[in-house]
């Protein structure tokens, strides 16, 4: 029932340079980095794992095996999807023309599913509306800002920029979101007034739009966590593709939800919840009990039933469900 997929690409995690060991199916990270590929694809993918966990919203994979079952999504996230065939490229496209929405960073599309690098742009460059024109390294201490036009409900100025940003070069029709400040000379100078560097573009294209953040965006919050980051994406999300369920923000972060139909069919809904909340002490050797957990509803709901207590839960204004207590997981049947 997710209507959010995050596109888990196959070519690229067999030749990009990801964290995991050399093994029988995938290289090593010296093979992967003498291809030209910059960033860690696994680190990548994790990051958007982690930041749609994180924001409480449920979500599906897609593959370069399931691409046919894109249309039943309205969002798909793409982190730092590299290898790219142009099959793919092609069904992708079409999703946006027909609607859909796409998310995607990092050096999009720029190598063929077997790693070759394309030799003059990416094979999404028509969709983006751009091009890159270089590679530009950042430090810890560089930044960008989101622009007015941007419509993210955080307005932090100086947001750490990601490591690895890709120069751009826009076509008219793009709307740039946010801007990067060039790298500073070091960590104790001032700090530039305006930001020039297109960092985040959006483009309309059919009936959907892409968004390209031209910078290891995902594996950057992976790493360190930045939370306008996950706004920004939440952002996104709670307009274009408003999920089944969500959980309200104060519970959001530290508990897993998946929402599925029920094979039984009567429209029957099943809303399982895995509860992350641990104490502070390491390793975690139980978890927190969480109280008062709120659900939001897409659509108007008649009852609601715990499996695990085979309790029924009051429905609060026919979309809005408590759930007294969480302990390390439960199954809500929802009618």
């Amino acid at each position: 029932m997710a209507d959010i997929a995050i596109f888990h690409s196959i070519d690229t995690n067999r030749y990009h340079h990801t964290t995991s060991e050399k093994s029988d199916f995938y290289t090593d990270t010296i093979s992967a980095n003498k291809r030209g590929m910059i960033g860690d694809y696994r680190a990548a993918l994790n990051g958007a794992i982690t930041m749609l966990i994180q924001s409480g919203v449920p979500f599906d994979f897609i593959t370069e095996i399931n691409i046919d079952e894109i249309s039943k999504y309205k969002l798909v996230v793409m982190p730092s999807v590299t290898c790219v065939s142009a099959e793919t490229a092609s069904k992708i496209t079409d999703f946006v023309k027909n609607g859909g929405t796409v998310i995607a960073d990092g050096e999009l599309g720029m190598f063929d599913p077997v790693s070759q690098k394309m030799k003059s742009k990416s094979v999404f460059s028509e969709l983006m509306g751009a091009i890159h024109k270089g590679y530009i390294r950042y430090h810890d201490f560089d930044y960008f800002s989101f622009m007015g036009n941007s419509n993210c409900s955080d307005k932090a100025e100086y947001i750490p920029v990601p490591f690895h940003v890709f120069d751009l070069a826009t076509q008219n029709d793009v709307t740039v979101i946010a801007k990067a400040y060039a790298p500073l000379a070091g960590r104790y100078v001032a700090r530039p007034d305006n930001p020039d560097r297109p960092l985040i573009v959006c483009r309309k294209e059919g009936k959907g739009r892409i968004y390209y953040i031209s910078a290891t965006f995902f594996e950057f919050y992976q790493n360190y966590g930045i939370r306008e980051y996950r706004q920004f994406i939440y952002d996104i999300i709670k307009k274009l593709a408003k999920p089944p369920v969500s959980l309200d923000k104060e519970n959001s972060g530290t508990i897993e939800i998946t929402a599925r139909k029920s094979i039984s069919g009567g429209g029957v809904m099943l809303v399982h919840l895995l509860n992350y909340s641990g104490a502070l002490t390491r390793p975690i050797e139980k978890n927190v009990s969480l109280y008062n957990v709120a659900l939001t509803f897409a659509h108007k709901v008649r009852t609601v039933k715990s499996l695990l207590s085979g309790q029924k839960l009051p429905v609060l204004s026919q979309k809005r469900v408590i759930i007294p207590c969480l302990n390390n997981f439960d199954v809500l049947i929802i009618k």
